[in-house]
């Protein structure tokens, strides 16, 4: 791909973050027509996106020797994918299911937010970013380790972003760390299958929920800090053996 095109994708790209971020969906006050407008320019941002993304990184695919797990690696990845699924079924799915109890547009706005959501995130910062950051560091032992924790952290720290909005201080503080342990799974989720759609559609399916266009709320520390971090502690090391078993091309 020669440097013009490349530069005129890495600008639709930058252009469908700025229309996933910019535009509200279901927000107070919105009409039903402004809803549905939005939502088609949003969902449009959404296909733009994973056709730019996909063109600039070669559909996702890292240079790996080989892909098949070790017994190490599929244990390590039963158990973070574990975690994920306790935390998804205890939270997120049941606000899931309190869609179907919402108005027409409600739940559209909702669907819509989560799609934006999930796609915009992966295909941005486990794609396009990781990827910068990947072929910055190819030459490094620890390649991997350094591009998974990177562009989780920027995608923790986007969410101080909601402070804006008007979220409870505390629950963004929330929000910023599980998302960098979460960012850590997909990011791993990422290095495993070689495809950025993998972790969009975890994404995509974490965000569905009843709650997604409402500010966030404050919960116990606890919790949280045990769930994620265990997540976060056992994403890294899933990552690292990949980087510790040289399975890099370092071309």
């Amino acid at each position: 791909m020669n440097n013009k095109n490349k530069i005129c994708l890495e600008i639709l790209i930058i252009l469908s973050a700025l229309i996933g971020i910019m535009i509200p969906i279901g927000k107070e006050g919105q009409s039903h027509v402004q809803m549905i407008s939005f939502s088609v320019v949003v969902l449009l941002a959404c296909l733009i996106m994973m056709w730019s993304v996909n063109r600039v990184t070669n559909y996702g695919q890292l240079p790996l020797k080989r892909r098949k797990l070790s017994v190490y690696q599929l244990l390590i990845f039963i158990l973070v994918f574990c975690i994920y699924l306790f935390v998804y079924v205890t939270g997120p799915l049941v606000g899931t299911q309190e869609l179907f109890f919402l108005p027409v547009y409600s739940m559209i706005a909702c669907v819509v937010a989560a799609t934006e959501a999930g796609i915009i995130e992966e295909y941005l910062i486990r794609g396009y970013l990781f990827q910068l950051i990947f072929n910055r560091f190819k030459y490094s032992k620890y390649v991997l380790i350094i591009s998974a924790c990177l562009s989780s952290f920027i995608f923790g720290c986007l969410h101080f972003l909601n402070l804006v909005s008007g979220n409870d201080v505390i629950a963004t503080f929330q929000q910023v760390f599980y998302t960098m342990c979460l960012g850590l799974f997909w990011a791993g989720i990422r290095i495993v299958f070689n495809r950025i759609y993998v972790g969009a559609i975890l994404h995509t399916t974490f965000d569905m929920q009843s709650t997604i266009i409402d500010n966030g709320v404050a919960s116990p520390w606890m919790p949280i800090l045990i769930l994620f971090g265990s997540m976060l502690f056992l994403s890294l090391l899933l990552v690292i053996s990949y980087d510790r078993k040289n399975l890099v091309y370092n071309t």
